[in-house]
């Protein structure tokens, strides 16, 4: 470019970088825990001056004092007589003083950019005014931006910068075309390009300038119109995330007024909202708005891009969970505006897993808008803003990549336009636009920057549009960069940080499924689905989901109003369930000698679990015996008198079993009991963990486990049935056989502290301290019986005591640990973050280090970062895997064949004291030549819980021991059974986990009319050939897949009676 404009655009950008630098407001007298200081007599002369306006609001009271004087004039733009207009985010809330009245306050959230606040002064040369921000103390981020706007200045930097956008633009036009008019028309602009004008700051010469500049670029406004720059106007709304609910529905019900106001000032408006929660926020409370808005839905203007309850995270909920999304939020939009939106719309979500485009499009979702992790998700950076994302099943979405809060200038919409037709030679192009995260939406001055913009030359055409028009004209184009990987990670603290609402989503995850198998088996017996209920209790946990509230990083006020709506949930869906249960329970026939114990399993699969239960009246629990209907002993362990535990085994899938418990004794002569055991079996005695406290060597039939009495690390588990070594083995010091590498063990806990920084919620800051805790106060035997031995070991760290139970069962093949801390280390802006992990070293060459994820496993570097996981990580080698799962946890590293769960985080900001107090971890380490299919069964296994019923003895039409459906399939794994929406038909969808075609075998113990494989919605896709009681389904690699089973009658199946051995 000639150098004329090179100088010219320097002058620009000195002067429009003098002008950002006037009205920004960067620095302040600071001071916390004070008072009065909004006073204009105040003295603050021994105050801090404050550059960096960030600050700990844990701290307390902050406030931030300003002296100003504004000139006459202000690089020649004449000042005297202007309003004075003051933007500002403040994250903390705040209260604005001018000179001494307070003009604004805002408990949370203060957001004053989409309507600025107009002080009450104009600007008056030489008289002096005191601008002061007052913040609370407590939770929140401490920091914030503010600046100055004056009309005359607005105005002035959107002429000048409009004017450099459109010059360079013509150049990469010129550069395009090639046409030799352009090219002498380009050099007459040039020639009028005069670098002294601008340093002369005579804004009348400027301004002449620019408009003979324009006048002359006028011949290439048809070739700027060719590209094409769809303004996708959106209001980015959190949930509960620095504010209350109350705040979060004052939110909506302002934008989405404010969004219809502005549509019948400008017609050609339109608007795009996602969250279904956000438009049942309205609909409650402000119908007439609702109304207003569906108005324009009907009309085409306003673009619903909801097909997720809220805008929820997607690496720690569990894959029907994210179909629970989809399903409401699809099922709101067709009964309220009758339309089934086409795009998922994940701008703020923390990272997505390589199972979203399969799991989209079996809901024949195609679209996909995302911001977060950006170019950052490939190694060697990322820059394509749109490209078919496909999963491993083959199933794509097109996605698109950019930030969601942005504002129309021209060099924005510009480099868009620019980028996306240089890149894929698409003329078309997508522009986010909009105030958002405590919502605002479009402008007013956006609006009409817009209309400004169109008058200019060399713009590109830009549209108020929707994201259907933009997707649905750019999918035309077949050819886009493939992308077969998952998009992740960002904010890697936000895997532990608040476990609380972890805790609680996990609960309530579990509760709703099992709630959902067990309520469509009793549907199958005559029992009505809780169809309204459970959809209310799915909503109610799926808003807890929203991203800054599972990650974390919201404020302490957000979680106790979602710790409540979790305790809602669990109470409605527990009392629900116990409904399902007791209705079944009805028609079992229990009768047998002593009181009858029936085991549920919700699972797709038969399993075995430890079953605990309450001892029922009459049974003091001195002794007792337990059998199965077979005459099967069965060992029970009692538990200080009040409960009693056994390995409940074989239980059938989605089925029961019956066992019975009584007083006293085994009879040995009862000729019922003891049958001979079948191949393979034991007669039930059970065997005794074998145990020496004082080595701490422990022994089953499985393994071998030995724990160092004096540190508590594991320093060896040997898996007898295999004959290897599951962890790296702890082995002493030559030169002092007392002495080992406690970082070479397992169960190794470590606390980590993290260098102070910002966002500490979110961010895993750099550690600069890590201690093992070796010390220990207790190592005992606390319980020892036929069923297990748990061992009890008490550390102490600093304020701390953390008691851990290693759980060792004498019939399975894992060890289970239960931690619990009254966590008393807390973070500070001073001292940084403590972090608890727990540790074990696998005794594995190079393993491979597989991650739980919606729907499947994802294979990951073993480099030490914190990555996101659902259950469950297992370190593979070859065959044999060692799993280390978890019932509430999502943060895990693998480092080589080291293997890390990290147990609590607690950061500083925004709450700050998200994991203080007491907290309970569990985690379980299984081994031996797993799958991954077994390896997620396992997970899935100790994370939902075998449902127990003491009943009363009865007859009843049901076998005591049935399934009600068997599902047969080496590689694919049931995620749920559940009553369809419409209540018509049984669900039962299952994924295919390890990368291959074939055919899974269903067995039904009821009538089944007919069985059609459908997409997410029960759209019906083939029709399956059902064969008396049976059914093969075709499995394509990695699928999601959904069968509907359509049950003529339930009468049959009480009249037949028929055992479910199957």
């Amino acid at each position: 470019m000639d150098k004329a404009f090179e100088a010219w655009e320097k002058e620009v950008n000195n002067l429009t970088g003098a002008l950002g630098k006037f009205c920004g407001l960067n620095e302040f007298k600071f001071k916390q825990n004070v008072a009065g200081a909004e006073d204009p007599g105040f003295n603050d002369a021994d105050w801090e001056v404050k550059k960096d306006l960030t600050w700990s609001l844990k701290d307390g009271i902050a406030y931030f004092r300003k002296k100003l004087h504004l000139p006459e004039k202000v690089e020649g733009i004449n000042l005297t007589g202007s309003p004075i207009e003051l933007n500002f985010v403040f994250p903390s809330g705040v209260e604005v003083f001018w000179d001494g009245k307070s003009l604004y306050q805002h408990k949370f959230w203060a957001d004053k950019i989409a309507t600025p606040l107009l002080l009450p002064d104009k600007v008056e040369p030489g008289r002096e005014h005191l601008l002061v921000f007052k913040t609370p103390s407590g939770d929140g981020l401490g920091g914030f931006g503010a600046y100055f706007s004056f009309p005359m200045v607005e105005e002035a930097l959107f002429e000048i910068s409009t004017a450099s956008a459109q010059i360079k633009f013509a150049r990469n036009i010129l550069e395009r075309e090639k046409k030799a008019p352009l090219k002498k028309i380009f050099q007459k602009v040039l020639s009028l390009i005069d670098p002294e004008i601008i340093k002369r700051r005579n804004w009348k010469e400027i301004f002449a300038s620019i408009k003979e500049i324009e006048k002359e670029l006028e011949p290439f406004r048809a070739f700027a119109r060719k590209y094409r720059v769809h303004l996708i106007g959106h209001s980015h709304i959190d949930m509960n995330w620095l504010w209350n609910y109350e705040d979060t529905i004052h939110v909506c019900l302002r934008d989405f007024d404010t969004v219809t106001k502005l549509m019948d000032e400008f017609p050609d408006l339109t608007f795009s909202q996602s969250q279904s929660h956000i438009y049942k926020i309205v609909e409650e409370h402000n119908p007439q708005l609702f109304d207003r808005v569906k108005k324009r839905i009907k009309e085409g203007r306003w673009d619903v891009t909801a097909n997720a309850w809220v805008e929820g995270d997607l690496n720690m909920a569990d894959g029907e969970a994210i179909c629970r999304h989809i399903l409401y939020s699809r099922k709101y939009n067709r009964e309220r505006f009758g339309i089934e939106p086409n795009i998922m719309w994940s701008p703020d979500t923390f990272g997505h897993p390589v199972t979203i485009p399969t799991i989209l499009s079996h809901a024949g979702i195609k679209d996909y808008y995302f911001m977060r992790p950006g170019s950052r998700f490939l190694s060697g950076g990322f820059t394509h803003p749109i490209f078919n994302w496909q999963g491993r099943d083959g199933g794509q979405v097109l996605a698109f990549n950019s930030v969601y809060n942005a504002y129309i200038f021209a060099e924005s919409v510009i480099t868009v336009a620019r980028r996306f037709r240089e890149n894929y030679g698409l003329s078309e192009s997508m522009f986010v636009y909009g105030v958002g995260d405590h919502g605002g939406g479009p402008t007013r001055k956006d609006i009409l920057r817009k209309k400004h913009l169109d008058l200019k030359p060399v713009i590109p055409f830009l549209t108020f549009s929707t994201t259907r028009k933009y997707y649905d004209t750019v999918r035309k184009r077949k050819v886009y960069p493939v992308v077969r990987t998952e998009l992740n990670a960002v904010f890697e603290g936000c895997y532990t940080t608040h476990s609380d609402i972890k805790r609680a989503n996990r609960n309530c995850e579990n509760n709703l499924l099992t709630l959902e198998t067990l309520a469509a088996l009793a549907n199958l017996l005559g029992k009505e689905y809780p169809v309204q209920k459970l959809e209310s209790c799915w909503q109610t946990t799926l808003f807890n989901q929203f991203h800054d509230i599972f990650d974390g990083s919201a404020i302490s006020e957000s979680y106790r109003y979602s710790r409540d709506l979790a305790k809602e949930v669990l109470e409605s869906s527990t009392g629900l369930l116990n409904e399902s249960l007791n209705f079944i329970v009805n028609q079992v026939n229990t009768q047998g000698d002593g009181t009858p114990i029936l085991v549920f399993n919700q699972l797709g699969w038969e399993r075995s679990e430890p079953v605990e239960f309450a001892l029922p009246s009459g049974i003091s629990g001195k002794e007792v015996s337990l059998t199965d209907e077979r005459g099967k002993r069965i060992p029970v362990q009692i538990i200080q008198g009040k409960k009693g535990i056994f390995i409940a085994d074989n239980i059938p899938s989605f089925g029961y079993k019956a066992y019975w418990l009584k007083e006293g004794p085994y009879d040995d002569h009862d000729p019922h009991l003891n049958p001979l055991p079948l191949e393979g079996e034991d007669r039930g005695e059970g065997a005794k963990v074998s145990a020496d406290i004082k080595s701490g060597i422990f022994e089953t039939d499985y393994y071998r486990l030995e724990i160092a009495p004096d540190t508590g690390v594991i320093r060896r588990l040997y898996d007898k049935a295999n004959r290897r070594e599951v962890l790296s083995v702890g082995r002493s010091v030559p030169e002092d056989q007392s002495s080992y590498w406690a970082e070479t063990c397992g169960n190794l806990l470590q606390v980590s502290q993290e260098k102070p920084h910002p966002m500490s919620a979110w961010i895993i800051g750099n550690v600069f301290r890590t201690e093992n805790l070796l010390g220990l106060e207790e190592f005992k035997i606390l319980e020892e019986g036929p069923v297990r031995l748990v061992l009890g070991i008490k550390r102490r760290y600093k304020n701390s005591l953390i008691d851990q139970k290693v759980i060792i069962y004498a019939g399975l093949p894992q060890v289970d640990f239960s931690l619990f801390t009254d966590w008393q280390e807390k973070g500070s802006s001073q001292d940084g973050v403590p972090m608890l992990r727990v540790k074990f070293r696998a005794g594995f060459d190079q393993p491979q280090a597989e991650f739980e994820i919606p729907f499947g496993w994802q294979v990951r570097k073993t480099e030490g970062k914190e990555l996101p996981a659902l259950k469950a990580v297992s370190l593979a080698e070859g065959r044999y895997r060692l799993g280390l799962l978890n019932r509430e946890k999502h943060g895990y590293s693998v480092d080589g064949n080291n293997i890390a769960l990290t147990i609590l985080r607690n950061p500083y900001e925004p709450d700050s004291l998200p994991d203080s107090g007491p907290q309970k971890v569990d985690y379980r380490l299984r081994f031996g030549k797993l799958n991954q299919v077994e390896m997620a069964k396992e997970a899935a296994g100790y994370n939902r819980f075998f449902s127990v019923v003491l009943a009363s003895k009865h007859p009843g039409k049901l076998p005591s021991t049935f399934s009600f459906l068997k599902f047969q399939s080496q590689n694919c794994i049931p995620s749920s059974l559940y009553q369809s929406l419409d209540g018509k038909s049984l669900i039962l969808r299952f994924y295919e986990v390890q990368g291959r075609k074939g055919k899974s075998s269903l067995k039904f113990n009821f009538p089944v009319k007919s069985i059609v494989k459908t997409d997410l919605f029960g759209k019906g896709t083939q029709t399956i050939p059902v064969c008396k009681d049976k059914a093969s389904v075709s499995v394509n690699k990695y699928s999601l897949n959904t069968i509907q089973l359509k049950s003529p009658s339930i009468i049959p199946l009480l009249q037949r009676g028929k055992k479910g051995d199957l």
